[in-house]
């Protein structure tokens, strides 16, 4: 039997798929052959902690466990050259290699990914309806009614009250806000009217129209929009949200 029928015969073996003659013959050779024995072992070990890989802390212990037991078991007493090579070490070191190298890449990603979600629920906090100037056009009860249910996170009763206020700007990131926080969200009505804000000639607001755009950007999964503004924020040291932006771009990798 060469090495990578052997392996494969081993492996079907574990598996329960080996059948008439081909298991007959294995079973035979495998009471006679001391290395294939332990080669069987050796699989049957590996399986086992592969099969627990989902629990890092089981998965280290086994490790421990398999590198005592087989690993240092099985240096050669005497010069290398007379020590047999055994094919099940090998495999062995390999797959617990790979299986290392996945927990490393694994815990890796884990700790410096930030999903967009988790940033956009750390970071967003609703534009205070108290930046907006109160005037006599701003009596009109059912805009102030708009105003109070927005304070109170009703954001739906808000949409239709704001929405029959003239188009100024500090309404409009008020309705924006609302349209990030309804359920379900109205994200792109938010993007549309930030967009007009950001890009329009209101050096005012745009900052802070940017800010929200980009976070309405991660509400609607569009990465790539979301970090060029939170880059363009964090250029700009004069703004409020520069300090944010920076952060947000160290954590989100």
């Amino acid at each position: 039997m060469d090495k990578n029928n052997r392996q494969e015969s081993i492996e079907l073996y574990l598996q329960g798929k080996l059948e008439g003659q081909s298991l007959h013959d294995f079973e035979q050779q495998l009471k006679v052959d001391k290395t294939l024995q332990e080669d069987v072992t050796i699989s049957k070990d590996v399986e086992e902690v592969i099969n627990e890989v989902e629990s890092e802390e089981l998965f280290k212990e086994n490790l421990l466990k398999l590198g005592g037991q087989y690993v240092v078991a099985q240096k050669p007493k005497t010069n290398a050259t007379s020590f047999p090579l055994n094919w099940g070490i090998i495999i062995l070191v390999v797959v617990v290699l790979a299986v290392v190298g996945y927990f490393f890449w694994q815990q890796q990603n884990i700790s410096n990914s930030v999903e967009p979600e988790q940033i956009f629920a750390s970071y967003y906090e609703p534009y205070p309806s108290s930046s907006i100037t109160r005037s006599n056009v701003d009596t009109d009860e059912a805009y102030q009614n708009a105003i109070k249910a927005y304070n109170n996170e009703k954001y739906s009763e808000a949409i239709e009250g704001l929405t029959t206020k003239p188009a100024d700007i500090p309404t409009q990131l008020l309705l924006s806000n609302c349209y990030l926080k309804v359920s379900p969200p109205e994200t792109q009505k938010a993007i549309e009217a930030l967009k007009s804000i950001a890009e329009g000639d209101s050096d005012l607001y745009s900052t802070t129209a940017n800010w929200y755009l980009a976070l309405a950007y991660l509400q609607n999964n569009q990465e790539n929009e979301a970090k060029a503004i939170f880059k363009d924020l964090s250029q700009n040291g004069s703004n409020r949200y520069a300090n944010l932006a920076k952060k947000i771009l160290a954590e989100w990798k």
